[in-house]
């Protein structure tokens, strides 16, 4: 008979109990209840089914398995659900941006300002020393007369020039009054010297010709009066004039004293000289 009494009560209890757990539910939340709720579960095993948020999970260790699977995923949300921010890449920095799904992105770092300059280095070493360049080659001739010429009164002259110190391209034909331009040269310099025989009245002139004719600019001339009975000498020289294959190029001598006058060139001191500049 006491062992059926103890029974009952035993029975009696754990019925009470049942009932009780089935009104209140978990951590006080009625079973069955949809109605959201605050708290905090403890000491927690899922054993079925159950909700959180969307997602029906059976384990708590599935919460966010299906959010973040690759590493350095973000979890992230969206306003109304958990979102997953996929990982960037190495050197970009994560970034708010109102205009993203989640509000976050992946962005370049950015450039931090322009250091101040610093000091000057050291002076570089001397380069290699350049080809050497092409050497300079004169070219040109230097004619004299070696007798005495006449040159009649108010007659243009040309002057014979029967000897040659150089002539580097046969600029003079032999015995000539010319210099003949060859071919390759464009630009020239002239330069002579004259010397009269003494007489006591006229002047004297000297001037270089282009074919035949005077040059019209950069010609060189000159016209000195005679005031004494002595020996006149004349120097002259031209700008860089410009010539052609082929040009002739003469210097010739008047006066205006009413007789013939000697132009001294034993000596070598009537003389003509071209110059190659190009």
């Amino acid at each position: 008979m006491k062992k059926q009494f103890v029974v009952f009560i035993i029975f009696s209890f754990l019925l009470v109990y049942t009932s009780s757990w089935a009104q209140t539910g978990l951590n006080g939340i009625p079973v069955g209840s949809t109605t959201p709720s605050t708290g905090k579960f403890t000491n927690l095993e899922a054993t079925t089914d159950f909700k959180l948020g969307s997602d029906t999970v059976t384990s708590l260790d599935q919460i966010n398995d299906n959010k973040v699977t690759t590493k350095g995923d973000l979890l992230s949300h969206d306003g109304t659900d958990e979102s997953k921010l996929d990982v960037g890449v190495d050197g970009e920095v994560l970034t708010a941006d109102s205009t993203a799904p989640n509000g976050l992105k992946w962005d370049a770092a950015p450039t931090g300002p322009t250091g101040a300059t610093g000091p000057q280095g050291p002076q570089g070493a001397t380069g290699a020393t350049g080809p050497q360049g092409t050497s300079y080659q004169f070219r040109g001739a230097l004619v004299w007369s070696t007798s005495d010429q006449t040159v009649p009164h108010l007659t243009d002259t040309d002057i014979i020039w029967q000897a040659e110190i150089y002539d580097t391209d046969g600029f003079h034909p032999p015995n000539s009054t010319a210099f003949v331009i060859p071919a390759g040269v464009s630009k020239v310099r002239l330069s002579a010297g004259v010397v009269w025989d003494a007489t006591p009245s006229g002047a004297r002139a000297i001037f270089t010709t282009l074919n035949g004719q005077l040059q019209p600019v950069g010609r060189a001339l000159v016209f000195s009066p005679k005031t004494t009975n002595f020996v006149m000498g004349q120097n002259i020289q031209s700008a860089v004039i410009l010539v052609n294959t082929g040009d002739v190029i003469r210097l010739a001598a008047t006066q205006d004293s009413g007789q013939n006058v000697v132009v001294h060139g034993n000596n070598a001191a009537t003389w003509f000289a071209i110059e190659v500049l190009q």
